[in-house]
């Protein structure tokens, strides 16, 4: 080992480096290249700023001082390769990327010649798809689903379903105010089959979960009815659906707790269902929900999907009415003596003042049987909030229920249960 003392004054050069032996050797070596003498490095600028985790990254280090032994890192972390471009500028490497965080970029000549810019670089984490809700999708409409991630810290780019095949089919998709969230539309006509979900952040960081979206067109869950049917095109309206019971062989009732869904009727390419709110599980046979204010008016299908992924339709079930459709809350007296046509009043809100249709469902409390009768409405005495009508007691057996039923001019329905019908003195048959 020799040690030697080096005036570093002057212009940066390359110093040479003689060593000599005395005789009686007499031999001498002059080495070149190895040792220099360099300005101060200063760094004005780096590019990309913000890259992915774990992925190789190049930096593009823009300053002044670079030499051929300059050194990078970020944070502590040196990078594998540094290629010199010119004295303003180098290339450096890191193989196997950097982990996520924000790092200060720092540029080394040597023996504390050196420059850093701080929190110059952000490296953002692999977003990871953790699940897709819901997981089955209908493709006979169009259904926003919701994509759960976490690290998903820069703006989506796109978001693809990739068949089986490698076919891929973009999302379109907006992020709501919520981080780690996206909402994206899957159209409907897509084949059946399991999709793989990928996410590509807008700086290019890439998330891939298998088989997490299933499109099917089978319909086996036994739907049967939705009441009202009738709803508001600006006030949420409260539903029951109900499915059918038994259900048919090979058919499924309602399984806690299901998605259900609106679709216009008359449904376009372009056109997402719509999701109800508030879906309650009451039993096998019976959910409750919310039909949100706002739909265009027009008559729509009811989807229903439950959590193990069987799918119901009951095609033009619902109607969004223009004008807002008719509600019954009360009809006084409830229960009407059989031995005679009665009167009664019926009361709510929303009844057509330029005419209404009122009727009867009553069921026979021997056979069962449900018959329909027509129910005189008296014009005289219509208004918006109220309406008597003669109900034709007398036609019925003593212990039957009906459900009352009044339509509009244009055609909204409201079905009130219930009415009891008696045998003079009799006591009421339970409803």
């Amino acid at each position: 080992t020799i040690a030697a003392t080096v005036n570093t004054s002057g212009a940066p050069r390359d110093v040479a480096i003689g060593i000599a032996n005395p005789s009686p050797s007499d031999c001498a070596e002059t080495f070149t290249g190895v040792f220099g003498i360099t300005p101060p490095p200063t760094i004005t600028a780096i590019a990309p700023d913000n890259v992915c985790e774990g992925v190789a990254t190049t930096l593009t280090i823009l300053g002044t001082g670079f030499v051929a032994t300059t050194e990078v890192f970020a944070g502590t972390m040196r990078a594998d390769s540094v290629m010199l471009v010119s004295a303003t500028e180098l290339r450096a490497t890191w193989t196997l990327g950097l982990p996520a965080g924000t790092y200060d970029i720092r540029v080394d000549n040597g023996a504390g010649c050196s420059d850093t810019l701080a929190g110059a670089l952000v490296v953002d984490p692999t977003p990871i798809v953790f699940f897709v809700d819901p997981r089955t999708v209908y493709n006979g409409i169009a259904t926003e689903v919701t994509i759960f991630a976490s690290g998903l810290d820069a703006t989506a780019r796109s978001v693809e379903l990739v068949d089986a095949g490698g076919m891929r089919t973009s999302l379109t998709f907006r992020s709501p105010l919520r981080p780690n969230r996206i909402q994206a539309t899957v159209p409907l006509g897509m084949t059946p089959g399991d999709y793989d979900v990928v996410i590509t952040s807008d700086i290019g960081c890439v998330s891939t979960i298998p088989g997490r979206v299933t499109i099917t067109d089978t319909l086996t869950l036994a739907l049967d009815s939705i009441e009202p049917a009738f709803v508001s095109p600006t006030e949420p309206t409260a539903v029951t659906v109900y499915a059918q019971d038994p259900a048919p062989m090979g058919e499924v009732q309602f399984a806690a707790t299901p998605r259900a869904y609106l679709s216009p009727s008359m449904a376009g390419a372009g056109t997402v269902a719509t999701a109800m709110r508030s879906v309650v599980f009451v039993d096998p046979t019976t959910l409750t929900a919310v039909v949100p204010a706002g739909l265009p008016p027009g008559r729509y299908d009811l989807i229903v999907v439950n959590p193990a992924g069987e799918v119901g339709l009951l095609p033009m079930s619902v109607t969004v009415t223009v004008g807002e459709p008719p509600v019954i809350t009360s009809v006084s007296p409830a229960s009407l003596d059989n031995n005679a046509a009665q009167v009664a009043t019926v009361e709510g809100r929303n009844f057509s003042t330029t005419g209404v249709t009122l009727e009867m469902d009553c069921r026979d409390p021997g056979t069962g049987l449900v018959t329909t009768y027509p129910v005189v409405a008296n014009m005289a005495s219509l208004t918006s909030t109220s309406v008597s009508g003669t109900f034709p007691a007398n036609m019925v057996a003593g212990g039957a229920v009906c459900v009352v039923r009044l339509t509009n001019t244009d055609g909204a329905i409201f079905e009130f249960s219930a009415i009891s019908i008696r045998n003079p003195a009799q006591n009421l048959n339970p409803w």
